[in-house]
C-alpha cells in the first residue's frame, strides 16, 4: 500500500506541474504569439504557439499527443 500511495503522489506532482507549464505557455498567451523567441536564438523558426502545438493536437487517434 505505501508504494501505491507514493505512486499516486508522483502522479499528483506531475499533473500539477504540467498544468502550471500549460497555463504559462499556452493559456496566458495568444495562439499566434511567438512560442519562445524570434527564431534566431534557438532555431525554432519563430514558430507560434499554435504551430508548435497543432502537430500534437491534430493527430487523430494518437495516444501520445
Amino acid at each position: 500500500m505505501p508504494d501505491l500511495i507514493f505512486k499516486l503522489r508522483i502522479l499528483r506532482y506531475l499533473i500539477a506541474n504540467t498544468y502550471v507549464e500549460w497555463r504559462d505557455s499556452v493559456w496566458r498567451r495568444g495562439l499566434d504569439d511567438s512560442y519562445c523567441c524570434d527564431g534566431r536564438e534557438c532555431c525554432c523558426g519563430a514558430s507560434s504557439v499554435r504551430e508548435v502545438w497543432s502537430c500534437h493536437v491534430d493527430r487523430k487517434g494518437s495516444r501520445h499527443a
